[in-house]
């Protein structure tokens, strides 16, 4: 079979799903195994792919707060495309299945592969936006991450004339409402400390921060559980969690 034939084969099986298909992820994800353009390529349509997150009130939202349900909605622009596809997962900051994810446009579908959730095309579609439920997780995952990959076909069932759109990942954070319900633990080790400070909990915190007695900031990080404390002198500090809108402070000892 020459190699043509095989992309032809591929197209063909995929036409129903790539997850289903391929039993492979194209949606850039850490779990990523090439996006759409190994197979498809050529497409010179002006193209981009838009996600929102939209709450019970219809509006588009970029937090999350625990249980709640929303809608997923992909837009994929490309002008003179007459088909389009679409895979995505959303997954937490350990690439675990973040909330549980169902279709909701007639044109998708939801497929299992490696014990995560994908939300799929079921057919090459006409339509280019494409929709899911997602219930938020039952406890906050700190930022969650919806990772997708989409196609603008011409539609004359190959894989050439197409174009492949990958966007950036849509974060998504837990709301300062959820935070403040939600019970948080801490646990700072080690302390004496004498290469780093690692924070032990159950949410990413927004910034790790140490002062000096003097109230001096000498050390910061954003959206980290760790701290490189190599540069501080011997001696005790005053260490600050910030998590949503709450702050957890305890003195630590650099040796």
């Amino acid at each position: 079979m020459s190699i043509l034939s095989i992309a032809y084969v591929a197209f063909q099986s995929s036409i129903n799903g790539v997850t289903n298909a391929q039993q492979l992820d194209r949606t850039n994800s850490p779990l990523n195994a090439g996006n759409c353009s190994s197979c498809h390529s050529g497409g010179n349509f002006e193209s981009n792919m838009t996600i929102e997150l939209i709450d019970k009130n219809n509006q588009s939202v970029k937090n999350y707060a625990v249980g709640e349900t929303y809608t997923v909605r992909y837009t994929i622009n490309a002008t003179g495309a007459a088909k389009f596809g679409l895979q995505s997962t959303i997954l937490a900051s350990d690439s675990s299945n973040a909330g549980t994810l169902t279709a909701k446009s007639a044109n998708s579908q939801i497929v299992s592969l490696n014990n995560r959730t994908y939300l799929d095309h079921k057919t090459a579609s006409t339509t280019n936006v494409f929709e899911a439920n997602w219930v938020a997780p039952a406890v906050l995952k700190g930022d969650i991450k919806i990772y997708s990959s989409a196609l603008a076909a011409n539609g004359d069932n190959g894989t050439i004339g197409d174009k492949q759109i990958t966007e950036s990942p849509f974060v998504i954070s837990p709301s300062a409402s959820g935070l403040k319900n939600q019970s948080l633990t801490i646990k700072v080790y080690p302390n004496p400390t004498t290469e780093s400070i690692n924070i032990e909990s159950n949410i990413t915190p927004n910034t790790i921060e140490i002062y000096s007695l003097t109230g001096s900031l000498v050390l910061s990080a954003n959206n980290t559980k760790t701290l490189n404390t190599n540069l501080l002198d011997n001696g005790i500090y005053l260490l600050k969690v910030k998590i949503g809108d709450q702050i957890f402070q305890q003195k630590i000892l650099k040796n």
